[in-house]
């Protein structure tokens, strides 16, 4: 009696591991993905060589049979010369808006599912705004102030204010102005500022530009419902001093005519930004530098100056960067001709 039970309860493990395994066979039939690697993606919209003039811009593109998810790539002005990458999102849909400045663009679509990916769509060119025309055109809004790749002790080194050329055509201007190492990723200083006139801004006091990279940039809408391209410059902030030099040579007694100054300015300062530095040297007859026999403003830390007469003479460097900070002077090196 007990071996008919076993063989019973062996029976019905029997059956279950059977139905089980039935089941898991099922379920990897519903789940082997579509094999969609001979497919290409179509987009729909925008379409090769078109001009985008409504922000964000509309992506939208064909849903692929087989296809759970697409991966969107964006990049300006193409892939072959990548300066910007837009975007590169994957996307369950077949619909992405996405806001873009003015500019011309490239993008990539792929297809894709659990286990395969569809050919890469490619070659899809697209321009967002008005490009300029040739010469200008009056449709580029050309920046004044501040410069372009200058470098300010602070934002009052230029008023606080931004400026640019008015166009006869425009109905309003956008200023952006963002803090980082690139246009496209930097975070907003203050939000994107819209209004109609003048053709400049200027910042609250409250707005406070600390030590780093800086851009901004301005388009215009012009009466025609298009855009012009959006005009970018960069600029920096710096607050910190340079290093004060240190004296190398000469330090004795030296042969009156041409003498070898050099001294060392160390390793850069420890600010955020580093400006471009001068070096100053300053000779005199007397310890005080109450007069100053030369001056010479030095990039690097050697020059070669004619000396003439005898007695002891009184050298010393100081540095100044390109944003106007100023370092302490050396020690003071004497040497007799």
């Amino acid at each position: 009696m007990k071996d008919n039970l076993k063989r019973g309860k062996m029976k019905n493990l029997i059956l279950i591991l059977t139905a089980v395994t039935t089941l898991v066979l099922q379920g990897c039939k519903e789940i082997i993905a579509e094999n969609i690697s001979g497919k290409t993606p179509v987009i729909i919209i925008p379409a090769n060589g078109q001009t985008v003039t409504q922000n964000p811009v509309h992506f939208k593109w064909e849903p692929m049979s087989g296809a759970t998810k697409y991966h969107l790539q964006v990049v300006s002005p193409s892939f072959a010369n990548i300066s910007v990458y837009a975007l590169d999102s994957v996307i369950t849909g077949t619909d992405f808006y996405m806001a873009l400045d003015s500019n011309s663009y490239e993008l990539k679509l792929t297809a894709m599912n659990a286990g395969y990916s569809s050919n890469t769509l490619s070659g899809v060119h697209f321009v967002v705004g008005v490009p300029p025309t040739s010469g200008g055109g009056g449709n580029t809004v050309v920046l004044k102030t501040p410069e372009d790749n200058a470098y300010f002790k602070s934002a009052d080194a230029f008023q606080r204010t931004f400026t640019w050329t008015d166009l006869p055509n425009e109905t309003h201007y956008e200023l952006y102005l963002k803090r980082g190492s690139s246009f496209s990723g930097g975070v907003d200083v203050i939000p994107p500022y819209t209004y109609i006139s003048p053709p400049q801004k200027t910042l609250d006091a409250s707005v406070v530009l600390t030590e780093g990279q800086y851009h901004w940039g301005v388009r215009a809408y012009l009466n025609d419902e298009t855009e012009t391209a959006l005009s970018k410059r960069t600029f920096f902030i710096d607050t910190t001093r340079p290093n004060a030099p240190g004296l190398i040579s000469p330090s004795s007694m030296e042969t009156p005519g041409p003498i070898v100054f050099t001294w060392s300015n160390g390793s850069s300062d420890p600010g955020t930004v580093h400006s471009p530095v001068n070096s100053i040297i300053e000779i005199s007859d007397n310890q005080n530098f109450s007069v100053i026999l030369e001056t010479k403003t030095v990039q690097g830390t050697t020059t070669t100056i004619n000396l003439m007469g005898s007695g002891q003479r009184f050298w010393r460097v100081r540095n100044r960067d390109d944003a106007g900070n100023q370092s302490a002077y050396s020690s003071t090196m004497i040497f007799t001709l």
